[in-house]
């Protein structure tokens, strides 16, 4: 068996047009593929968590038996160079059924979507193309309306897909992930206060010094599994308050939702993979960031603040200006507050990063179906903005 080290990693050109074998396992297979998919994903320049070996088992643990997914192995002469989940779903959009298939740890129920992001080929560097070429082949003999890829990097892999799908129609929104540079910080020897302009510094040290009125801030760090879990739940119950106040919808009224995080914590605490992080004050919570690592990089993942304690304050910007000095001093290169345009998260940040969302749609007759109904509903809406 060739050697992956022997396989022209980096070179496009010289894989360009190459025949690859394709193999597909089913869901419950994942323990006879995890170890070539934690190999393949090694080799990417920085490893994402949604695409790490526990990530991906915790999700078919959980979603595996809900939805109907296989594993795609991708191999040059008995050497695999590449692998992805292939998730085929049901959705509607008003009466219209559409059967939809996406790449990697996503298609479940919008309800309990455990929001993928950073997504990415998991291929070895240089063979993006034949990859995604042969993916391309197979899927063409599938049966679907959308193929769907969900929070993924733009670069080589997105560009290859481009490519391959171009005779779709393809429906892309594209958001930033805010970030801050913590390893530039530490090269130019600042603390996260120092990199804030005076406006922001302000604002942080505003709350900071309200919050301390009930007490010394303690930023408290879980040591254990037992006292992750614990912090978990405290955090769903402040986020679904949050959420009731203002009509919205917590992720963590779904069951399905808290059972993967709980699962995942039990699996990834141990070694450092989570990380949750309860900022307290006199006794008590101003507010619980889960974050989840990899690879030297810190996501801010999800959250739950106490807003009851004083509505004129935001424990939110209090809370993240103890937990980033926090990862700055534990020696992580990159906190990023991944995807959305929230006000705090371009605040708080020193840069940010593009990621997509994108739906390539054969023109079936379903297809047709839903671009009517959504005409329709433009026409509507126009109509009824006019006659106000």
């Amino acid at each position: 068996m060739m050697s992956v080290s022997n396989l022209m990693a980096g070179r496009p050109e010289a894989v360009a047009g190459v025949e690859l074998g394709l193999e597909l396992y089913p869901a419950g297979e994942w323990d006879r593929v995890a170890e070539k998919w934690e190999r393949l994903l090694a080799s990417a320049p920085r490893p994402s968590f949604f695409l790490s070996r526990r990530w991906v088992e915790t999700w078919m643990e959980v979603f595996g038996p809900r939805l109907e997914t296989s594993i795609a192995v991708l191999e040059y002469r008995d050497t695999p160079v590449a692998a992805c989940l292939l998730v085929q779903s049901r959705r509607k959009y008003g009466l219209v059924p559409l059967r939809r298939i996406s790449l990697n740890a996503s298609g479940e129920n919008p309800e309990d979507t455990t929001y993928v992001e950073f997504n990415d080929l998991v291929c070895l560097p240089g063979w993006e193309e034949p990859v995604v070429s042969r993916l391309a082949e197979h899927l063409s003999a599938e049966q679907w309306d959308e193929f769907s890829l969900d929070g993924f990097l733009p670069g080589r892999a997105y560009d290859a897909v481009k490519r391959a799908f171009a005779r779709f129609d393809l429906e892309e929104t594209r958001q930033p992930s805010y970030y801050v540079d913590l390893a530039a910080l530490r090269r130019m020897d600042l603390t996260y206060d120092g990199m804030l302009n005076s406006h922001r510094r302000r604002m942080v040290r505003q709350n900071i010094r309200a919050f301390s009125k009930l007490g010394p801030l303690i930023l408290e760090v879980a040591q254990t599994t037992e006292a992750a879990i614990q912090m978990l739940g405290e955090l769903a119950l402040l986020n679904r308050e949050r959420f009731a106040r203002d009509g919205g919808h917590s992720a963590f009224e779904s069951a399905a939702f808290l059972e993967f995080h709980r699962k995942l914590i039990q699996k990834r605490q141990a070694n450092g993979g989570v990380q949750l992080l309860r900022l307290k004050a006199g006794g008590n919570t101003i507010g619980i960031v889960y974050n989840l690592v990899s690879a030297g990089k810190v996501c801010f993942y999800q959250c739950g603040f106490n807003y009851g304690l004083n509505p004129k304050l935001s424990p939110g910007i209090a809370t993240l200006a103890q937990a980033i000095p926090y990862c700055l001093n534990q020696g992580y290169d990159d906190f990023d507050f991944l995807s959305g345009e929230a006000n705090y998260k371009r605040m708080l940040s020193t840069g940010s990063r593009e990621l997509v969302w994108a739906v390539f749609r054969r023109r079936s007759a379903a297809i047709r179906s839903m671009t009517a109904a959504r005409t329709a509903k433009r026409h509507l809406q126009r109509l009824l903005r006019s006659s106000k």
